[in-house]
């Protein structure tokens, strides 16, 4: 029996197409699931919703607006990308490639073009400040994470945290001067 079987699980939808019915069991065949929706970010002017997906084969950026139409997808590229907020205007997206612990932080239009490269930085999981003028990282292992803040472009970096515990999560405050995290043991916060 073919179908299609729609699961919510937190903010992410996994489809698994082909599901197979045997002896009253349903199998999933193997493949890489399918995820629609996930780690949606909603712009600060509150009228898109980017998210990611690996629909198209790849994990890559989608935007849609608020009430569920024009349905865009950004990049077209086989890393994986990260969403790391939106320039203050809402007019275009702020995001983030990494690979071998280093990030690639770029801007695009919300057309998916003009896409331009703003930093370069050694860490991962950039998150940028409201005003976009800075923004924060982690360094080290996944156990023994720092949290750095710099500016944008990835200068004056100051380390926030004690760097020996695990921390993950960052969003900044609307206002820009403070900040939260998911942690487990740390001590020292600057």
């Amino acid at each position: 029996m073919n179908s299609l079987l729609s699961i919510l699980l937190g903010s992410t939808f996994l489809l698994f197409p082909n599901l197979l019915h045997k002896r009253n069991a349903l199998i999933a065949p193997q493949q890489q699931r399918i995820v629609n929706g996930g780690l949606p970010v909603v712009s600060r002017d509150g009228r898109r919703i980017v998210f990611s997906s690996n629909k198209s084969g790849t994990d890559d950026l989608y935007i849609i607006d608020l009430d569920g139409s024009k349905e865009t997808q950004l990049t077209h590229t086989p890393e994986h990308e990260s969403i790391s907020g939106w320039t203050p205007t809402s007019k275009r997206l702020i995001f983030s490639v990494s690979k071998n612990n280093t990030s690639s932080i770029y801007t695009i239009d919300l057309d998916g073009k003009n896409e331009r490269l703003l930093a370069t930085v050694s860490g991962r999981s950039p998150v940028v400040s409201p005003d976009g003028k800075r923004m924060i990282y982690a360094t080290g292992t996944w156990t023994e994470m720092a949290l750095m803040v710099s500016t944008i472009q990835g200068e004056s970096k100051q380390q926030l945290n004690d760097g020996k515990s695990i921390a993950w999560n960052v969003h900044w405050s609307p206002d820009g001067r403070q900040f939260a995290f998911t942690g487990r043991g740390a001590k020292d916060i600057a």
